[in-house]
């Protein structure tokens, strides 16, 4: 079932909204006006698409279209004051295909600059992608993004946000942090149970003060310091296919195994994977 959140972005691109466009685009330069009309049509294009698969195919499509762009923005190559329609839909849109990294760092520069959620939106935008990041993350393994968990709650804690958001925040940093930080781990899973009481983490909270984790010390996390998504890109190759080389080879890739509520992450020393994917250029390995 959709969130509110996702609900008011399917509905904005499947028309049963109209189209958001918060700034005049002829007082804006023609690099943004461009952008702006390109924008418009992909809108367009997304709702006539009535399947979700296909939706997030399309959104990962005209993303790298409108990469530069953004990145540009940021650099400071181009500069535009106020809101800036392109830049939040694709924010919005790294979230929803789980460029989670991304989305966040795009969240920084349009929370910075003021930036809101399309005028379709009932919620704002700290609000919409730190939802949609955080049911992916805790779909998936909340230690492999706990960087970006940390980076997301220095940019939205102390916004007002419904509480139930601020609920799965704090239960997805709570989870990432269950074997490395425990203490930290405890008081976020109880601010969550707090902020929402059916939430899902008291079974997470009783094991926990139990003592029932692993006792990984941050000596032992800075070592292996590469989570299984980013190990599998630098071998291009999937995340299972990267966990099954690691069984296949354990001499060779060695790999700390975390548990992490109900998910398993491994991570991976660095300098494990890059000579790895030297033997493999070579032919030395599978």
């Amino acid at each position: 079932m959709l969130s509110p959140a996702m609900q008011h972005t399917a509905k904005a691109e499947t028309g049963q909204t109209a189209c958001p466009n918060p700034v005049n685009p002829a007082r804006e330069g023609a690099h943004y006006r461009a952008h702006l009309h390109k924008l418009t049509a992909d809108l367009k294009r997304l709702s006539s698409i009535r399947s979700q698969g296909r939706r997030l195919a399309v959104k990962r499509e005209v993303l790298n279209e409108y990469r530069a762009y953004c990145e540009s923005l940021l650099s400071g190559k181009h500069s535009r004051n106020g809101q800036d329609t392109v830049l939040v839909w694709c924010t919005v849109w790294s979230a929803d295909v789980g460029d989670i990294s991304n989305a966040i760092h795009w969240l920084a520069y349009a929370l910075g600059k003021g930036m809101t959620a399309p005028e379709t939106f009932s919620r704002s935008l700290p609000e919409a992608i730190t939802e949609t990041v955080c049911n992916t993350v805790l779909a998936q393994n909340p230690v492999d993004y706990l960087p970006d968990l940390q980076k997301l709650a220095g940019l939205v804690t102390g916004l007002d946000m419904c509480d139930g958001i601020s609920a799965k925040l704090c239960k997805a940093r709570g989870l990432a942090l269950a074997n490395s930080d425990p203490e930290q781990a405890i008081h976020l899973l109880g601010q969550a149970q707090t902020l929402r009481g059916n939430i899902g983490v008291r079974g997470h909270l009783k094991k926990l003060k139990a003592g029932k984790v692993m006792d990984v010390n941050k000596a032992t996390l800075k070592n292996f310091d590469m989570p299984t998504r980013q190990a599998a890109k630098v071998l291009g190759i999937s995340s299972p296919t990267m966990t099954k080389y690691a069984a296949l080879y354990p001499n060779e890739l060695p790999y700390l195994c975390i548990q992490a509520g109900k998910h398993k992450a491994f991570r991976f020393c660095k300098h494990d994977i890059e000579q790895f994917k030297q033997r493999r250029i070579h032919g030395l390995a599978a």
